[in-house]
Order: structure tokens, then C-alpha cells, then sequence
């Protein structure tokens, strides 16, 4: 656990306090329950420990967050995908019968060429 001077134990807490204040709060009244309380060096290591925890909590909720937000883009992404390869296959359908039709209308010509011509 590093050894913090007074200054960044003080930055990190305004730096907590700001972030998540009901965190903090919690975990210094929790703290103060256990009895806790400040001695010289001891002072340092349960403000980083509070400090810690409070900061660590919350980036477990991030990354809680995060997964719940990949999961979310890989159903749209799955979803999309279906839908893309619906709509390639509809249009490729579409095509493959206006040439059919196509090629319907050409021997239809060729069949009346032929009968005008015998």
C-alpha cells in the first residue's frame, strides 16, 4: 500500500468527495463504527483504504455497465445483421425473377419470330 503525504491523501478525498460522495461517506461513518480512528501513520492507510474502496466500487460498477452495454450493442448488431442478410436475400429473389421474366418475354419474341417467318 503506498504511503501517501498529507497533500495527496487530502487530494485524493476531494477527488472522492467529488466523484462519489455517498460512497465516501458511508465508508468513513462505517470506519468510525468499527473504531477506526486516527493515529499518525494508521490515518494514511484507512483514508486510502476508504478511498480505495469507495474508487473501486465505482469502477466495478463501470465495468458492470460496460458488459451490460456490449451485450446490448451485440443483440442490435446480431439483430441488424439478421435483418441485413433478409432484405440482401429479398432483393436478390426480386432480381432473380425480373430476369426470368426477362427471359420469358425474349423466347415469347423469338416463338412469335419464328411462327411469322414458317
Amino acid at each position: 500500500m503506498p504511503k501517501l503525504n498529507e497533500e495527496q491523501n487530502e487530494n485524493n478525498f476531494i477527488i472522492l468527495l467529488f466523484i462519489n460522495p455517498p460512497e465516501y461517506t458511508r465508508l468513513r461513518e462505517s470506519q468510525a463504527a468499527a473504531g477506526e480512528g486516527p493515529s499518525g501513520g494508521s490515518v494514511e492507510y484507512s483514508e486510502y483504504r476508504i478511498w480505495s474502496q469507495a474508487v473501486g466500487g465505482m469502477q466495478h460498477g463501470r465495468i458492470t455497465a460496460l458488459q451490460a452495454e456490449l451485450e446490448q450493442v451485440k443483440k442490435v448488431q446480431t439483430d441488424w445483421q439478421v435483418q441485413f442478410q433478409a432484405q440482401i436475400q429479398m432483393q436478390m429473389q426480386a432480381q432473380h425473377n425480373q430476369l426470368l421474366d426477362e427471359m420469358q418475354k425474349m423466347r415469347d419474341q423469338l416463338s412469335e419470330k419464328e411462327v411469322k417467318y414458317v
